[in-house]
């Protein structure tokens, strides 16, 4: 039985739109959407709302696309910190997978010295995505800097695989002149993510739905089999569809009716993907936390021989009790009246006196991300990296 889940793409849908995109994968029954970095971006202090918004409609985030831009070594900086806050975003917001893409660079500029760039590039990224426990995976793409099987087997070679797997786009296999299947067999130890893209029988820069082109996506989901791959598969109509909802049907019609394979989030849709739940948080259950020990009020000495005062004499019954202003300092006062409460100067004592409960560590079953506005450095290397149109936006 294949272990592929289902996700949509929301490229072709801009950032006022994203509702509209939710909408479409809901309707469509789609597992998971993918998100790009502008709506990462915008939603970063907005966590609780976004999720909110996939659990209306019963959908989880599967992934998120970032982007390097090559062409302008000032901009790399920028890159690198946006890049790291889309990890977070997602990583906060329940995905697993970060996949990049490749700017082409200068015409002219040397291809292995770009890969080393790319390779130094993702060092940095995936150590950072490591520790969040998010996936980083370059995205090979038809005219980019990777653009060749032999680019990728260079740039994977220089990354350690926990910092950089592929993410195996169906499409640019067959553009390039490869066997989609074969390249799942060749790659196997470093795929994380398939994108099922597919392209025109007579143009192989064409982009169009699943099933409609010339890939034999049969072929490739008994190869995914054979591996073992047990991930996302992203169907991703592009920036420039013209109708992105209908692509989603027919792609989801294909999948389940041609390849046998199920889009929908039936049995998908499980507490381990999800903290949340349609009226919000969802409860999971956990330890119950010990209350702190009560600090036990501290009782008057017990007088024993050796500390009891000697016996006076009791005064006669014509010797008058001495008055207040007689009395030695430090002579105890018997009182009839029940024991006042203790001055905040003595319960002070008695809390400092008392043992301190450590704190238990937060359970395996919670989060231990917690929602931060959005830091400047964010917004000016979303800025910086042509995410907004203007500063001010931002």
């Amino acid at each position: 039985m294949s272990k592929i889940t289902f996700a949509i793409n929301g490229l072709a849908w801009d950032r006022e739109k994203l509702e509209q995109f939710l909408d479409t994968a809901a309707t469509a029954r789609y597992c998971g959407v993918e998100i790009d970095g502008e709506i990462a971006a915008y939603h970063y202090d907005k966590t609780f709302l976004f999720k909110l918004l996939l659990s209306e409609r019963e959908v989880v985030l599967s992934s998120l696309s970032g982007r390097f831009e090559l062409n302008d070594p000032l901009k790399h900086d920028d890159e690198l910190s946006y890049n790291k806050m889309i990890a977070e975003f997602g990583r906060m917001c329940g995905a697993r997978v970060l996949v990049v893409t490749i700017g082409a660079g200068k015409e002219g500029d040397d291809v292995e010295a770009g890969i080393d760039c790319v390779a130094e590039a993702c060092k940095g990224l995936g150590e950072y995505c490591e520790m969040l426990g998010v996936r980083l995976c370059i995205r090979p793409q038809a005219g980019g800097l990777i653009a060749r099987p032999e680019d990728v087997d260079r740039l994977l070679d220089k990354a350690q695989p926990a910092h950089l797997s592929l993410c195996l786009d169906v499409g640019w296999a067959l553009a390039v002149g490869g066997d989609p299947a074969e390249f799942a067999r060749k790659w196997r130890d470093r795929i994380f993510h398939v994108v099922f893209s597919d392209c025109g029988c007579d143009d192989e820069t064409k982009l169009v739905a699943p099933g409609a082109g010339a890939v034999d996506f049969a072929a490739l989901v008994t190869a995914l089999n054979e591996i073992g791959y047990e991930g996302w598969a992203v169907v991703d109509p592009g920036a420039k569809c013209a109708d992105p909802a209908a692509f989603a049907e027919v792609a989801k019609e294909f999948i389940a009716g041609q390849l046998g394979l199920s889009v929908t989030f039936d049995n998908v849709w499980t507490e381990e993907q999800s903290q949340f739940s349609t009226n919000g948080w969802k409860e999971t259950e956990s330890a119950p936390t010990p209350e702190p020990p009560i600090a036990e009020e501290i009782s008057e000495p017990i007088e024993t021989a050796e500390t009891a005062p000697a016996e006076t004499p009791e005064p006669s019954h014509d010797e008058s009790e001495p008055t207040d202003s007689e009395r030695v300092d430090d002579e105890p006062v018997a009182s009839t009246e029940p024991e006042q409460e203790k001055q905040p100067e003595e319960q002070a004592a008695v809390l400092e006196a008392a043992p301190v409960q450590e704190s238990l560590p937060p359970s395996e079953s919670e989060e231990c991300f917690e929602l931060a506005p959005a830091p400047p450095a964010f917004k000016k290397a979303a800025f910086g990296a042509g995410i907004f149109p203007d500063e001010n936006e931002a």
